[in-house]
């Protein structure tokens, strides 16, 4: 006679819903950083983790919130464009006020992607901005 498999774990959730990923701790540590690099390694991290990334996006989110430095903001807002636009989108209506067109322009990319009325309502403020680049992209919508 032959064993039957081990099956599969019960699954939570409606069929064929995908299974939530766990963020790998060191992840969850270093965006929890307050160190530069730490940071700018988990954006990197998780933007090239692509799909399964998007577990971390709650985690990226809480990083940006906090206030980053421009050029590790910009970061920050590409990985959420990347993997999880959707989840990113509090972060995205904080830095279309920043002081950079540059960081406008990724937060704009961001609402872009992420769609959804909260999104739109930014892009339509956005529309408004002193920079051409942020207004062409908050008119991509």
């Amino acid at each position: 006679l032959l064993a039957a498999p081990p099956s599969a774990p019960p699954r939570k959730g409606p069929p064929g819903a995908p299974r939530k990923s766990a963020v790998p701790e060191a992840w969850l540590t270093q965006l929890r950083s307050s160190d530069e690099a730490q940071l700018k390694s988990a954006f990197d991290e998780v933007r090239a983790a692509g799909e399964s990334g998007a577990a971390a996006a709650p985690a990226v989110t809480d990083a940006l919130l906090q206030g980053l430095p421009p050029a590790l903001a910009e970061a920050g807002l590409a990985t959420l464009t990347e993997v999880s636009a959707a989840a990113g989108v509090p972060a995205f209506v904080l830095y279309m006020h920043h002081r950079q067109s540059s960081v406008r322009r990724a937060a704009a990319r961001g609402l872009a992607k992420a769609g959804g009325p909260e999104a739109v309502a930014a892009l339509q403020r956005l529309l408004r901005d002193g920079d051409a680049g942020v207004r062409g992209l908050a008119a991509q919508l």
